[in-house]
C-alpha cells in the first residue's frame, strides 16, 4: 500500500515502541484495557496517529495476501488470551496445566515416550523406547506434543481432571492424536456420516464437557455389534470428535487433595501421572490410550491403541519442556514449513516475477539456516548485518544438538525436495558435463553459460540475472548439507540410507561445490567409503584427467584409501 509505511521484524529498539490508544471514542486514555477490547497501536516514534494496520494486496506471485503495515488511522486490534496461568493452590507457586504448553508423555511401565514420526506420510503413534537407558530418557522431537484449546469457552482456564476437553497436536508433524474413525464406525462407537446420520460435536461450557450426539437425537442403532475392546490410534490432519480427550488422574492421584482448589481438581503442570481418555462413544464406552508391549517393526518401540479396559500400567507422566529447549525446535519447524510453502511456487517459476520472488526467499531462508547451524552471532540479527555476512565464506563447523534437530524434524528431507525442483529448472544439470566449457569458464562463474534478459534488483541495489540467482540457490543448498552432517555419524549414515549420497554424486563436476560436500561426507566414515560405487571412483579419476589435479579430487582419493587417517581393508 503506497499510502502506508513498511513494518518489519528487528531487535527491540525505539522503532519498536507502541502506544496503546482507545479505538472507540467512548473509551479514554488511562482506562484499564480488558481482553477483547479493540485498541489502536500507535508507533511511538512517528506518533501523530500512525497506527499498526493491515491492507489487502497482492504479492509478487499475484496471490492475494494481507500486508501488515503502519497507516494513518489504521485498523483496530484486540488482545486475546492464548494461555493463562492458574495456580493449583492459592498462594503456592505450582501452576496448573494450561494450553499451548509443549509436553512429553512418559510411560514408566514400558520406559518409553508417546511419540510419532515427524514425516507427513506416517500416521501412527507409538511408544518410543531404546535399549540404551541414557538415550531412552532423552527428549526427542518425536516425543513433543502441544496441548491445544478446543473452544474459546475453555481458553481462560487451566485444565481440570475429567472435565476439560483437550487436543494433542504432534509438534513435529503438525497432526493430531486421534482414534481411528474408520474402526470406530465399524465397531459401532460412532455413527457414519451420510444422509441418515451425522456426528455433531457439542461443546457445552456450562457443564464443561464435550459430547457426541446424532443429528437425529433419538435415532436407534439397528443391529448390535460385537466390540473387541480395541481401536487403533492414529494421527489426523484435521481434528474432530475422535481427537477430543480428557485427562484422568491415575490411581495414586485420585485422592490427592493438593491438586484441588474449591470444587475443581486442576492438573498440575509437571511430573503428574494421568490417563488419556476418550469418552464420546454413542454406546457410552470410554476408551483409554493403552499399550500391551507389542513390538512395532524391527525396533524397540511398542504399538499403542485405544482400549475399553483401564490398565493402571498405561499411566502417562507429564513432562514439561523448558522454553529454552523449544526455541531451537521452533526455528527448525518454522524453516521447514517455510520451505514447504515455497515448493508450491515452483510450477509457476517459468514466470519471471514468480521465479525472482521464489529464489530470493529461498536464498534468505537457506542463508539463515546456515547461520543457525554455524551458531553465528549474526543469526536472527538485523537484516543489514545478515546481508553483509558472506554465507559461502563461513567455515564448516559442527553443532551436534542442532544437527540432531534437523534429522528428527525432517528438515533435510525438504531441502532435497527443493533440490529436485531446482534441478528440473536447470536442464544443463541433467546432461553430460561439457568439460571443454568448464575449462574455458572461471571456476566461480555462477551463470554456467545461461543467458536471460530477466534480472533481479536486490535490496542492496545489486542487479543479478534470474539464472545466476538460481545457480546461487543450488550452491547454497549444497553447502548447507555440510553443516547438516559434519561430525555427526548418525546424519552421515542417514544421507546414504535415504539415497541422498547418490544425489550429491550426480551433481559432481558441475561446479556447484558438490564434490567438496561428497568428500566431506565420506572422508571420516569408513562404512560410507565401502559403499562408494566404482562408477563414482572412475568419475573422480576422469575429473583429474580432464580438469587437472584439483585438491578436491585428490582429497577424494585420500578419503577412499584412508578415511579418518586409517587404511581401509579391501
Amino acid at each position: 500500500d503506497q499510502k502506508c509505511r513498511r513494518i518489519g521484524l528487528e531487535l527491540g529498539s525505539v522503532k519498536s515502541w507502541m502506544r496503546i490508544n482507545p479505538f472507540f471514542q467512548h473509551k479514554t486514555q488511562g482506562e484499564p484495557v480488558a481482553f477483547n477490547d479493540q485498541v489502536s497501536l500507535e508507533c511511538a516514534k512517528l506518533s501523530g496517529g500512525w497506527n499498526l494496520s493491515w491492507s489487502k494486496c497482492k504479492d509478487q506471485a499475484k496471490d492475494e495476501v494481507f500486508e501488515i503495515n503502519c497507516a494513518k488511522g489504521g485498523h483496530g486490534f484486540c488482545f486475546v488470551p492464548y494461555s493463562r496461568s492458574v495456580f493449583v493452590e492459592p498462594g503456592r507457586p505450582g501452576l496448573a496445566l494450561n494450553y499451548a504448553l509443549p509436553l512429553c508423555f512418559y510411560m514408566p511401565h514400558y520406559s518409553g515416550f508417546l511419540a510419532a514420526s515427524c514425516a507427513q506420510h506416517k500416521k501412527l503413534a507409538y511408544i518410543r523406547r531404546s535399549n540404551d537407558e541414557r538415550i531412552a530418557l532423552q527428549h526427542n522431537s518425536k516425543d513433543v506434543w502441544i496441548l491445544e484449546v478446543v473452544s474459546v469457552a475453555f481458553r481462560d482456564f487451566g485444565v481440570e481432571f475429567n472435565h476439560t476437553p483437550v487436543m494433542l497436536r504432534h509438534f513435529g508433524s503438525g497432526k493430531y492424536l486421534a482414534l481411528s474413525e474408520y474402526e470406530a464406525i465399524n465397531e459401532g462407537l460412532l455413527l457414519a456420516e451420510g444422509d441418515n446420520a451425522d456426528l455433531v460435536a457439542v461443546v457445552s461450557p456450562a457443564n464443561r464437557r464435550v459430547s457426541a450426539t446424532s443429528r437425529f437425537g433419538d435415532m436407534q442403532i439397528e443391529g448390535e455389534q460385537v466390540f473387541d475392546g480395541r481401536i487403533a490410534a492414529e494421527l489426523v490432519d484435521v481434528p474432530g470428535i475422535t481427537s477430543l480427550f480428557v485427562l484422568e488422574p491415575d490411581s495414586l492421584s485420585r485422592g490427592n487433595s493438593a491438586h484441588t482448589t474449591g470444587n475443581r481438581m486442576w492438573v498440575p503442570a509437571d511430573e503428574t501421572c494421568v490417563m488419556l481418555r476418550w469418552d464420546h462413544s454413542i454406546q457410552n464406552i470410554p476408551m483409554w490410550l493403552s499399550s500391551m508391549g507389542a513390538q512395532k517393526g524391527a525396533r524397540e518401540s511398542f504399538d499403542v491403541y485405544w482400549s475399553n479396559t483401564r490398565f493402571p500400567r498405561n499411566a502417562l507422566r507429564l513432562e514439561m519442556i523448558p522454553e529454552s529447549r523449544m526455541l531451537e525446535r521452533d526455528a527448525v519447524v518454522e524453516h521447514r514449513s517455510y520451505l514447504t510453502s515455497l515448493l508450491k511456487l515452483f510450477p509457476r517459476c517459468q514466470e519471471a516475477h514468480v521465479a525472482a520472488m521464489c529464489y530470493q526467499k529461498l536464498e534468505a531462508a537457506l542463508s539463515d539456516m546456515v547461520l543457525f547451524l554455524a551458531d553465528m552471532p549474526s543469526w536472527r540479527s538485523d537484516k543489514e548485518q545478515a546481508e553483509r555476512q558472506d554465507i559461502f565464506g563461513i567455515a564448516w563447523r559442527a553443532t551436534p544438538d542442532r544437527q540432531q534437530l534437523l534429522k528428527e524434524l525432517r528438515y533435510i528431507d525438504v531441502t532435497f525436495k527443493i533440490l529436485d525442483q531446482l534441478v528440473e529448472l536447470s536442464p544443463h544439470l541433467t546432461k553430460e558435463i561439457d568439460f571443454a566449457k568448464r575449462v574455458s569458464m572461471k571456476s566461480d562463474d555462477d551463470g554456467h553459460g545461461l543467458a536471460s534478459q530477466d534480472q533481479v534488483v536486490r535490496d542492496s541495489g545489486q542487479v543479478i540475472s534470474i539464472p545466476t540467482l538460481l545457480i546461487r540457490v543450488i550452491k547454497l543448498v549444497v553447502r548447507l548439507w555440510v553443516f547438516c552432517f559434519l561430525g555427526s555419524r548418525d546424519v552421515e549414515n542417514l544421507f546414504y540410507k535415504r539415497g541422498w549420497m547418490e544425489k550429491i554424486d550426480d551433481l559432481n563436476g558441475h561446479g556447484l561445490g558438490a564434490s567438496d560436500v561428497f568428500v566431506a561426507l565420506v572422508r571420516d566414515n569408513p562404512s560410507l567409503v565401502r559403499r562408494v560405487s566404482d562408477e563414482t571412483m572412475i568419475r573422480f579419476i576422469d575429473f583429474i584427467r580432464k580438469l587437472g589435479p584439483l585438491d578436491t579430487w585428490l582429497n577424494f582419493l585420500i578419503a577412499l584409501c584412508a578415511p579418518g587417517g586409517e587404511a581401509v581393508s579391501a
